[in-house]
């Protein structure tokens, strides 16, 4: 006597199988998200890494020459505040993405927040500044900063705060 399962028999039909056809997920994963990389991209993160690695190379330099004579160390203050812009500036070319927003223009290309950039320069600017007043002083004592800094640069993380929560729609509206 011969038992058969209709899953096993050969002349019952085949029950359907796994399908072949790829899922909307894997077909979502392999698509890419943007236009791909042109030589314009692929051009611009070679300044970046360019502006990153010479800012780097100033820095040390200015270190040295600092290190070297007590004469020069208020003018290498200037180099080295100098040189970290440039990094700034590098990594912001490099990795254009911490300026982005997360959508797209038109024509597929990734959309750059103002507000990111604005704050960028700020921060940037009072990083250049502190770096210049703090090369040349003997302690933390003798480092004196405007305090309208603080204010400046709360107005400006307030003023971020307040866009992203506002895109996000966490803000009630009247």
């Amino acid at each position: 006597m011969q038992i058969s399962t209709p899953a096993f028999s050969l002349d019952a039909p085949v029950p359907p199988g796994p399908s072949t056809r790829p899922s909307d997920l894997e077909m979502a994963a392999a698509a890419p998200l943007v236009r791909g990389e042109t030589g314009a991209d692929r051009a611009l993160r070679t300044i970046g890494s360019v502006m990153i690695a010479a800012g780097t190379l100033a820095m040390l330099g200015g270190v040295i020459a600092g290190a070297a004579s007590q004469a020069v160390k208020a003018a290498t203050g200037s180099i080295v505040a100098a040189a970290i812009f440039a990094i700034i500036i590098g990594l912001a070319i490099r990795f254009p993405t911490m300026l982005q927003d997360g959508t797209m223009t038109e024509d597929l290309r990734p959309a750059y927040s103002c507000t990111r950039v604005v704050l960028l320069l700020v921060v940037s600017a009072f990083v250049v500044l502190t770096v210049k007043a703090g090369w040349s002083a003997e302690g933390l004592a003798a480092l004196k900063i405007d305090p309208s800094w603080a204010l400046i640069l709360g107005v400006v993380l307030g003023g971020k705060v307040a866009q992203g929560l506002t895109e996000a729609g966490i803000v009630a509206r009247k």
